[in-house]
């Protein structure tokens, strides 16, 4: 099993890439998250999304979403707007595809 280092995150976005997509309340609390290089830890807050999240082709509904507490250096580095924890593809086969800088998911 691939494990991305986010896997209680269902979804873990920036405040600025999540607006359109986050939660209305926050009802969750992940306690203690280390913040990659930086070693900062802090508690990720989290709710369930009333939007439609589509992740290549999948639609995922009730989604809870966690957010950085403010932007994140790590995200910004690697040019994305959050990362997926592996609840989301336990079900597929996960394809990496390093050359062509493609990622998949197979049923």
């Amino acid at each position: 099993m691939y494990d991305s280092g986010a896997s209680m995150f269902t979804l873990n976005a920036t405040p600025k890439h999540s607006k359109s997509f986050a939660p209305k309340q926050l009802t969750d609390t992940l306690y203690n998250i280390n913040n990659g290089e930086s070693g900062a830890v802090y508690n990720a807050l989290g709710g369930k999304t009333d939007k439609q999240i589509k992740i290549l082709g999948k639609t995922f509904k009730d989604m809870v979403i966690y957010l950085e507490k403010d932007e994140s250096e790590i995200f910004e580095e690697a040019k994305v707007a959050g990362a997926i924890g592996n609840k989301l593809i336990l079900d597929h086969i996960v394809i990496i595809d390093f050359k062509t800088k493609r990622f998949s998911l197979v049923d």
